[in-house]
């Protein structure tokens, strides 16, 4: 009857063993990047991080813009409610080389980040990967 007691013990044990790594993977953040921009190639125009939530829940969203020495240019945190979108501070090209943007969402499968380069009406994005 002890063998049954503590073989039963430890299966009880592995299975909630399991299921709290599955749910702090769950609500792990997620941090993603977008490809490098040659923003030292530029001088005119602005670049921005935007994220969004294309997800049923409202969630915070930190986006931050690197240049291409690794210095952070723009940093930002924001709340998106559900099919929400936000932008970042922007950067002058005149004055600063932006290189990428770095972003950390509760999940990929619903949350977005893209960096925005925007001169006059023309827009280029480039999102995470």
């Amino acid at each position: 009857m002890k063998a049954i007691l503590t073989r039963s013990t430890q299966t009880l044990s592995l299975a909630l063993a399991l299921i709290l790594a599955g749910s702090a993977v769950a609500s792990a953040a997620v941090t993603i990047r977008t490809a490098p921009f040659p923003g030292s190639l530029l001088f005119d125009g602005f670049v921005r991080c935007i994220g969004r939530n294309g997800g049923t829940t409202t969630a915070k969203v930190r986006m931050t813009l690197f240049s291409d020495d690794g210095d952070v240019l723009a940093n930002d945190n924001v709340t998106l409610a559900p099919d929400d979108a936000d932008t970042g501070g922007f950067v002058n090209l005149a004055s600063a080389s932006p290189s990428f943007c770095e972003c950390t969402v509760p999940t990929t499968t619903s949350f977005s980040c893209s960096l925005v380069y925007s001169n006059g009406p023309s827009h280029l994005v480039v999102p995470a990967q």
